[in-house]
């Protein structure tokens, strides 16, 4: 293939992923520097007030700032790594062959990640019903 065939096919493939994320991640982070900047309520239009935010949370006006910045990094210097270390650990216990009982183990903790599947099928299963599903009778209500 040509060099500017594989270009083409490069962005085509990219392209989902180049629109999720402006979706999702830029355009979010855009949102938020912007309403940084501005008074927002949710029965007014925002309104344009500049580095007055910041002003008020710096300079003391907002008592439970600095002791949230605190509560925040604590949190993270404590959680994260304790997280990481006990998923890590965890994780080697998993794979010690010669523990008795380690597949029931590896099944019980595998488990949580199954549930979520189990329980569509069962909300599925509900709304498909043939007889008393949600989806039936909203068919019933439009045909007859």
């Amino acid at each position: 293939m040509s060099k500017k065939r594989n270009t083409m096919l490069f962005f085509l493939f990219i392209s989902p992923w180049i629109i999720g994320f402006i979706m999702f991640s830029l355009g979010p982070i855009i949102a938020s520097i912007y309403w940084s900047f501005t008074r927002y309520s949710i029965v007014e239009a925002p309104r344009w007030v500049g580095l007055d935010n910041f002003y008020v949370i710096f300079n003391g006006f907002e008592p439970n700032f600095f002791n949230s910045v605190r509560v925040t990094v604590l949190y993270s210097i404590f959680a994260v790594p304790g997280v990481i270390i006990v998923s890590l650990l965890a994780a080697m216990m998993l794979n010690i062959p010669k523990i008795k009982g380690m597949s029931l183990f590896r099944t019980i903790y595998f488990l949580p990640s199954l549930l979520p599947m189990v329980a569509t099928a069962i909300v599925f299963a509900f709304l498909l019903d043939p007889k008393y599903g949600l989806i039936t009778k909203f068919y019933e209500t439009l045909w007859y």
